[in-house]
């Protein structure tokens, strides 16, 4: 089976190494489903697949790219900001919408959030990549760890922490402050204000760290209460969003056994 379905989706990949005729969002999780799927890290779509992402880092369309007065005077252009991958030209308004069902409709927001997809599978399928690093500078250099819903949409603080969580060596300042943001920001149900539920589970999974693991905790109830009488979770992304919940729940269920034995 899984040979079969990574055959179908290399079958998909362009020319020039995207999906979906240059999907920024769906070429980074057609990258990480490769990976799932047991495709090796040297494969040549996944290969292809990463040079494709990096020759869209600083490319017209990047979050901070261009500049003008205004923008310059905020810091927020083309001299101030870099490493970004871009989802499109500047003057086509982006909007994105994740597996897990997370949508974006802001522009600036869209593409931040576009490009932090793009680092995850980059760091995930080559950690010691070089090319990575100037991204990871880029994302860990935004003013977004210490508030929720500020300049950003809060799915943007998810998608950066997300990428970050795939970096290699010691825990950044700014990961340590964003989850600490995150988890003052979830609610007395487990959920998270205007975001995505299982976007939010999906990263707290991918992040080795026991704040982490908290907020997974507290989000359980949440979990077992939206759960369908047949057993799976979501309406439009159904997959995705019950293969999330299993995933915390078999951990939950393996934390158990742990403190038990």
């Amino acid at each position: 089976m899984a040979r079969h379905l990574r055959g179908d989706l290399m079958a998909k990949q362009g020319s020039d190494g995207s999906w979906n005729s240059g999907d920024l969002a769906a070429s980074a999780e057609a990258i990480w489903r490769l990976l799932d799927l047991g495709l090796g890290t040297d494969s040549l779509a996944v290969s292809r697949g990463l040079d494709w992402l990096y020759s869209r880092r600083d490319a017209e369309g990047a979050y901070g790219s261009g500049c003008t007065p205004a923008r310059h005077e905020q810091r927020v252009c083309e001299h101030f900001l870099s490493g970004f991958f871009s989802p499109g030209p500047s003057d086509e308004p982006q909007e994105i919408t994740l597996g897990n069902g997370q949508t974006v409709s802001a522009d600036a927001s869209a593409r931040l959030l576009a490009s932090a997809r793009g680092l995850r599978s980059a760091l995930r399928a080559k950690p010691g990549d070089p090319r990575a690093n100037a991204s990871v500078s880029g994302f860990r250099g935004l003013p977004l760890y210490l508030e929720y819903g500020g300049t950003f949409t809060p799915a943007v603080l998810v998608g950066a922490l997300q990428a970050l969580a795939w970096v290699q060596g010691v825990w950044s300042s700014e990961l340590a402050a964003g989850l600490e943001t995150l988890a003052a920001a979830q609610e007395e149900d487990g959920c998270w204000p205007n975001v995505e539920f299982f976007f939010v589970l999906e990263t707290l999974l991918e992040v080795n760290h026991p704040v982490a693991w908290q907020m997974l905790k507290r989000a359980i109830p949440r979990i077992l209460e939206i759960q369908h009488r047949y057993g799976a979770w979501g309406r439009r992304h159904v997959a995705a969003q019950t293969w999330i919940a299993v995933q915390v729940l078999e951990r939950a269920l393996d934390e158990h056994r742990g403190g038990r034995s």
